[in-house]
């Protein structure tokens, strides 16, 4: 995995706590998008609700 650089280091020292919450909380959702697209991809046939739970139990036992 790629370090981060000074500069990056130096970003994150200057975010606010509610910042860093920001930053996470953006990240979560881009993780779970993307798995939603990847449950959709090969359950093409499944209603929203069965991919929701799908998505929920990847992230809650940590693996798809």
């Amino acid at each position: 995995m790629k370090r981060l650089t000074e500069q990056q280091v130096e970003i994150f020292r200057r975010m606010t706590p509610q910042e860093k919450i920001d930053v996470a909380t953006g990240l979560r959702r881009s993780a779970e998008r993307l798995a939603e697209a990847g449950v959709r991809m090969r359950h093409p046939a499944w209603p929203a609700p069965r991919v929701e739970a799908e998505v929920r139990r990847m992230f809650l036992h940590g693996h798809g």
